[in-house]
């Protein structure tokens, strides 16, 4: 303990030791903007076609254009209905059933890429999220499901 004493006393006179900070702090800091700065989180979302533009830049499987879709699920809030992505250099892969370069309204796409989001407890007003694509998969819709045929009942 003889040892552990000056130890102790300087470290309390250097300030070594954190202060706990009042407990509205963090809530004051993040309502007033400061430490909310922009992140980029994963995206994915799925849809179905509504139009494509797409130029392919030869041999590299990579396309240029913009895609619009129907977007029925996506991640992190980002928003959901009819959407219109540019592709810049993007990987664009092409299903079984689905023309290379020329998919048809109504197939089904798969989005991938990161989305800029604020952190949570700061102010959201006038912000839009930025989506950026890494890789976009068109996929053939599935067939409708196949109706059985029903037992009809005889009346007595």
């Amino acid at each position: 303990m003889k040892r552990a004493a000056p130890i102790l006393m300087a470290s309390l006179a250097t300030g070594l030791f954190a202060t706990a900070a009042p407990a509205g702090a963090a809530r004051v800091h993040a309502a007033q903007g400061v430490g909310c700065e922009v992140e980029n989180v994963p995206y994915r979302s799925t849809g179905t076609l509504v139009k494509a533009i797409l130029t392919r830049d030869v041999g590299r499987g990579r396309y240029d254009g913009t895609v619009a879709v129907k977007v029925r699920h996506a991640s992190r809030r980002a928003p959901r209905g009819r959407q219109s992505f540019v592709l810049n250099d993007t990987p664009v892969t092409f299903g079984k059933g689905v023309r290379k370069g020329l998919p048809d309204p109504g197939d089904r796409v798969l989005l991938t890429g990161s989305i800029s989001a604020l952190p949570p407890g700061c102010p959201h007003a006038g912000y839009t999220p930025f989506v950026g694509l890494a890789q976009v998969r068109f996929t053939a819709p599935k067939a409708p499901p196949r109706r059985r045929p029903t037992k009809h009942r005889t009346q007595r």
